[in-house]
């Protein structure tokens, strides 16, 4: 009676191995498939009101996530701060004609450019004003901090480095001449060591020294497009994503490029030793060592000018043409579940993960939550 009963226990222990996916060949457990995933809308709200011109908003500002508020820019009236439990709005500050660069929160202090030539330093709880700097330019540019300063570039084809108070250290001109064709927004700079990385157009990267601003290097990374999204240092590579929708990795010391693959959307998407990429319709996983192509997945129904989110095994994505928000699996690009909205996407999801919830900013101006299940 104890022999069948010893049986019938190991059975059903490898019908439990079975079921969970046991890998025989290096004796670790795998699970076979994603848990399902459900999304649930928790509240949206207008951030430009009534008789706006609405199509005027997309732009890629995405939220800001804090604490318990979340924070919004856009390009008609300024920023707004909301609860993150109901959407109740906390605060507003007016900026005409509205807020230019994604906002950068740093020890209770927002960062951010303004269309009407000002950078802007914000106090987080209030909105009142820390201090602001006249540039003279739109200040499209997302800031960057290291190591207490704060750098940002303008579309006048300068990179300012300012103290965390507001005081001017040092100002660098890209010499472009400034009736050439320049594209709104400007690539966020990124840091390695004592030097610090901006992007001039069209294709101009330059190495700066962060205390002085002096040039210690130069590469001409394209001569007819312009570096497209944020610079980033990651291991040994500096990223640089280029509008011909290739992704460079250089040498972070002398510029000097280790290796070029197609799809580069973003400096930053990767877990890993995996960095995740869209291409026109279609999402990359690349290796962050080499460049080197893990899977590629074709998206049929609109472009993508977005880059996925990471979250855990999932990419989070959407369009800027089409109300849809995408879960898919991180091994393979697979779609596992949708979340309809209306309209399309006017900046990158942002990810609260902590309380598993999603914020998103569409074109027709409305702020977005939505909760994961």
């Amino acid at each position: 009676m104890s022999r069948c009963k010893g049986l019938t226990v190991f059975l059903f222990f490898l019908l439990c191995l079975v079921h969970l996916g046991w890998d025989w060949g290096d004796f670790s457990i795998k699970i076979t498939a994603h848990p399902p995933i459900k999304l649930r809308g928790q509240w949206t709200v207008d951030t430009i009101g009534e008789g706006s011109l609405r199509l005027k908003v997309a732009h890629n500002i995405p939220p800001l996530i804090a604490e318990d508020i979340v924070i919004q820019g856009n390009l008609i009236n300024g920023i707004k701060a909301y609860t993150k439990d109901k959407g109740k709005l906390l605060w507003s500050v007016e900026i005409k004609p509205g807020v230019a660069s994604p906002l950068l929160l740093h020890k209770r202090s927002l960062y951010f450019g303004g269309a009407d030539g000002f950078f802007y330093s914000l106090q987080l709880e209030t909105g009142l004003l820390n201090w602001k700097f006249f540039t003279g330019s739109e200040n499209a540019g997302a800031p960057f901090i290291y190591e207490d300063k704060i750098y940002w570039t303008a579309n006048n084809q300068k990179i300012y480095a300012f103290s965390l108070k507001g005081e001017r250290l040092w100002i660098y001109s890209g010499d472009v001449p400034l009736e050439e064709f320049v594209i709104r927004g400007r690539p966020r700079p990124s840091a390695y060591k004592n030097l610090v990385y901006a992007a001039f157009y069209p294709g101009r990267l330059v190495a700066l020294d962060r205390n002085t601003g002096k040039l210690k290097w130069e590469r001409e990374i394209s001569t007819s497009h312009p570096i497209k999204e944020d610079l980033g240092v990651s291991g040994k590579c500096l990223f640089v994503p280029v509008f011909d929708f290739h992704l460079f990795c250089l040498n972070p010391s002398d510029g000097k490029v280790i290796w070029k693959a197609r799809g580069g959307s973003s400096s930053s998407l990767a877990r890993g030793s995996v960095i995740y990429q869209s291409y026109k319709e279609a999402l990359y996983a690349l290796e962050k060592t080499n460049g080197k192509l893990i899977w590629r997945k074709t998206v049929k129904s609109a472009a993508l000018s977005l880059p996925p989110v990471v979250f855990k095994d999932y990419l989070i994505y959407g369009f800027p043409s089409k109300g849809k928000l995408i879960f898919a699996s991180a091994k393979n690009g697979k779609t596992l579940t949708e979340y309809k909205f209306g309209k399309g996407l006017a900046g990158p999801v942002r990810l609260d993960e902590k309380n598993r919830d999603i914020y998103f900013f569409s074109v027709d101006g409305y702020l977005h939550k939505v909760s994961i299940l």
